[in-house]
């Protein structure tokens, strides 16, 4: 019986302590997204970033001249040697 009655005398003390905890709880919500868009090493890393895709697009069409060039010389030179007239 008495440790019925300290079990209970505990747990009211405790929910006594977390409900007065709760009284001076404070939420704040924090919108992360807009943080890391206003941040401004995340402006100098997006500025980077734009100016590594250009030279890599400006890279990828050069290569892409020059393997459509290829395949033109290659068609052709396979025209070239399926002429019967040679």
């Amino acid at each position: 019986m008495i440790k019925q009655a300290l079990m209970i005398v505990s747990a009211a003390l405790a929910f006594s302590m977390t409900s007065a905890h709760a009284a001076e709880l404070n939420v704040a919500i924090i919108d992360l997204q807009k943080v890391f868009q206003d941040y401004y090493k995340t402006q100098e890393a997006d500025s980077r970033l734009k100016e590594q895709m250009e030279g890599f697009k400006s890279e990828r069409d050069t290569r892409l001249e020059d393997y459509r060039s290829l395949v033109d010389q290659i068609k052709t030179l396979r025209d070239t040697l399926d002429d019967p007239a040679m």
